[in-house]
C-alpha cells in the first residue's frame, strides 16, 4: 500500500496557475486534468486525476489558491491542496520581460483499493519563471524541491524528498487561460525501495476569467 500511495500520490505540478501573479482583487476558477506514468522498477503504473480550483490575488504580488481533485476509477484518490505564491520580480509589461514566483504549496491526498487505505501529505516548493513572448504567450519554466510524509494501515510511515522541474505555457485570451505543462519529478528513496522513484506528468488546466 505505500507503494500505491508513492504512485498516486506524487506532487501535483498542475493547478498552482502562471509565472505572473493575479492583479489585487482578481479571482479566477480553474479545471484540469493531469495524467502520467511512474517508474519505480519492478513496479510501474499510470496515474490520473481530474481538478476544480479557485485563485485569488491578495495583491498584484501576492496569490493564494485552492484546489480539490479526484479519480473515481479502479484507484480511488482524493486530493485537496492549498498553496501561497509570491512574486520576486513581475515585468512591467505583459508583452516582454520576465516574471519570476516564489509558492508553497501543501496538499493531502487519500487513496483506496480493494479495501486499502492511505494517506498522503506533501509540501512543495516551486520557482515559476516566466518568458512573456507576447500579451497573449507565456514561456514558463518551474524547478521545485517537495518532501511527502506516507501513511496506511500495516505499514511503516515513510518521508521522502522530491524534485522536479516542469516546462510549460500560458496562452491567455479574453475568457480564459490555458496552461499546458509538461514535468518530472524524481525521488532517491520512494517507499522504502532500493532503487529511485521517476514520475513523468503531463497536464492541462484552464483559468476561467469572469464575464
Amino acid at each position: 500500500m505505500i507503494l500505491l500511495l508513492s504512485l498516486l500520490g506524487c506532487a501535483t505540478m498542475g493547478g498552482l496557475g502562471a509565472a505572473r501573479t493575479l492583479d489585487a482583487g482578481q479571482t479566477r476558477a480553474s479545471v484540469g486534468f493531469e495524467l502520467g506514468w511512474v517508474d519505480s522498477q519492478p513496479f510501474v503504473a499510470p496515474l490520473a486525476r481530474l481538478d476544480v480550483g479557485a485563485r485569488h490575488g491578495v495583491t498584484d504580488r501576492l496569490e493564494v489558491g485552492v484546489q480539490l481533485g479526484a479519480w473515481p476509477l479502479l484507484i480511488r484518490t482524493a486530493h485537496l491542496g492549498l498553496d501561497t505564491k509570491l512574486a520576486l520580480h513581475r515585468a512591467p509589461s505583459l508583452q516582454a520581460g520576465v516574471d519570476v514566483s516564489m509558492g508553497l504549496s501543501l496538499q493531502a491526498d487519500g487513496v483506496s483499493s480493494a479495501g486499502l487505505r492511505g494517506q498522503a501529505w506533501t509540501a512543495q516548493v516551486p520557482l515559476y519563471v516566466g518568458l512573456n513572448q507576447s500579451e497573449d504567450v507565456q514561456w514558463q519554466l518551474v524547478p521545485r524541491v517537495a518532501v511527502q510524509h506516507l501513511r496506511s494501515d500495516g505499514a511503516a510511515p515513510v518521508t521522502k524528498a522530491l524534485f522536479g522541474m516542469s516546462v510549460g505555457m500560458a496562452i491567455q485570451s479574453e475568457r480564459a487561460t490555458l496552461l499546458p505543462n509538461v514535468g518530472l519529478l524524481w525521488s532517491s528513496n520512494p517507499a522504502n525501495q532500493l532503487k529511485g522513484l521517476t514520475t513523468l506528468q503531463g497536464g492541462v488546466s484552464v483559468q476561467l476569467n469572469p464575464p
